[in-house]
């Protein structure tokens, strides 16, 4: 075999590699298995007892009793770390009310109360000279505070900045064009007209939450006057109207066949409803309870599977037919308030109070990736039609792209007569188009390529609190605290 380089740099092979090294190969295999059956001997010439045959001879330890002799109490919100000090007296604590206390423990006194720049903290430490402690959290920095200035007051030592730069690093190596460079040939779009086609009234309190039925016709709608109202969107007319046993309702879902409704709320419960009873009435299905904290949505994956997000901070998958949590999805540090799965129904994307997005693998029930920048609550999420993007709705009056391939926000949509938080996002069936739901009781439609606002549909009297948009993209429904729903195009 012989190889050469030509004046193009292309390198070039006389004959096929493989066919000579292949005894090569194949003995370098035998001598990987024999260092492995000598590592594996030498660790069984090794392993002569077992710790709990050296330690059978001992006599058991007696019952401990140990008794609460201190209570610390000070904390306005959750506790998420603490650490002693050298000293066996003092400690630290982080909290979410965003403190960092130092107690003296023999008399409960607080040492020292430090405010954090950020309350999202989730680790504390105590240095051993008991000079310094530290904490971080979801602001990617690790702050160091002096406890022995010369003013006798806390002081901020220094912050470490390692861990995000080297995010930030990578990122940026992906990142280079803007969404807005990129499409800055393309034509503006239109102003968009669309108008109301159908009111939908007989909610007699706040609508919280709607879903588009998968034949495009029909919409499930979850209102605190304690109904579940399906409706026939193009005559108006309600096909069913189902009594909940709790009026405090969050969410609302319609499965894809169409045969099934869920909803859920305060009550920290799933309630499922079958709409094809062979006695024509409406029964509830199953309840599924596991949640220890409000249900916010939750999303039909088929009649078999569903998949919920909650105020204890997690997401669940549940089998309908065991009433059984398949997976758990534990990440978040603040309430989950919204999810919206992909197309093929394989991961989804979470939104939560803890200002950032997690992208879940419904499978394996693990955390892919996870996007920040939002700087208040997020209360909706929606993925783009073609799985490879989502969109977000935060308290912080923007909404916000980001491409799932680049690991970041490629877009904020915001403008600066909206100060209000948004309560729910969709995209046109295209993607070009992305409409949210505000609380200054409009609903306004961004063009997604450039960033730009299209168009304001204004026509509830109250806070929009819910939209979607039909599979073929047809039309749209929003719901309001006004106490009903319009359909446009």
């Amino acid at each position: 075999m012989y190889c050469y380089f030509s004046k193009k740099n292309i390198l070039l092979f006389k004959y096929p590699v493989n066919q000579l090294q292949m005894g090569e190969l194949e003995a370098l295999r035998q001598e990987a298995e024999q260092l492995k059956k000598q590592i594996r001997d030498a660790r069984m010439k090794s392993n002569d007892a077992t710790l709990v045959a050296v330690s059978s001879s001992l006599e058991s330890l007696p019952k401990i009793q140990l008794r609460p002799r201190r209570t610390l109490r000070g904390h306005l919100a959750k506790i998420y770390a603490m650490d002693w000090g050298s000293q066996n007296k003092n400690l630290v604590s982080a909290s979410q009310d965003g403190k960092l206390i130092v107690w003296d423990t023999h008399s409960t006194n607080k040492v020292h109360a430090i405010p954090l720049r950020s309350s999202w903290v989730m680790t504390c430490a105590y240095a051993p000279s008991e000079s310094f402690v530290a904490s971080g959290g979801l602001d990617n920095v690790c702050s160091i505070y002096s406890l022995t200035s010369r003013e006798g007051n806390v002081k901020i030592s220094c912050e470490l900045n390692g861990h995000v730069g080297k995010l930030v690093d990578a990122r940026m190596k992906s990142n280079d064009a803007t969404l807005v460079a990129v499409s800055s040939s393309l034509e503006s779009l239109p102003k968009i007209q669309l108008r109301p086609r159908r009111t939908l009234r007989g909610h007699l309190a706040k609508i919280y939450a709607m879903d588009w039925g998968s034949q495009n016709k029909n919409l499930v709608s979850a209102s605190q006057d304690g109904k579940l109202i399906v409706w026939d969107t193009h005559s108006t007319n309600k096909v069913h109207a189902i009594p909940l046993r709790s009026s405090w309702v969050m969410t609302c879902a319609y499965a894809p066949s169409e045969s099934f409704v869920a909803s859920g709320g305060l009550d920290n419960v799933c309630s499922i409803y079958s709409l094809t009873s062979r006695e024509g009435n409406v029964k509830i299905s199953c309840e599924l309870n596991g949640h220890v904290g409000y249900l916010s949505c939750c999303r039909f994956i088929d009649d078999n599977q569903i998949v919920s997000s909650s105020g204890d901070m997690t997401c669940a998958l549940w089998d309908t037919e065991t009433r059984e949590q398949k997976q758990i999805f534990s990440g978040h540090s603040g309430d989950v308030m919204s999810i919206s799965l992909s197309s093929d129904r394989r991961t989804f994307i979470s939104g939560a109070c803890d200002a950032s997005a997690k992208l879940w693998d419904i499978r394996d029930g693990k955390c892919k990736q996870t996007f920040s920048g939002h700087e208040m609550d997020i209360n909706a999420v929606a993925y783009f039609p073609n799985d490879n993007a989502f969109a977000t709705g935060s308290d912080d009056a923007t909404c916000r792209l980001f491409d799932i391939r680049a690991d970041q926000e490629i877009m904020m949509y915001a403008h600066e007569q909206i100060s209000c938080g948004i309560t729910s996002i969709a995209f046109s069936k295209s993607g070009r188009l992305l409409l949210g739901g505000y609380d200054d009781y409009d609903c306004h439609v961004w063009d997604t390529l450039r960033g730009d606002r299209i168009a304001k549909l204004s026509g509830h009297d109250n806070r929009v609190s819910c939209l979607g948009v039909t599979n073929n993209g047809m039309a749209l429904a929003t719901g309001s605290w006004d106490n009903f729903l319009r359909v446009w195009n």
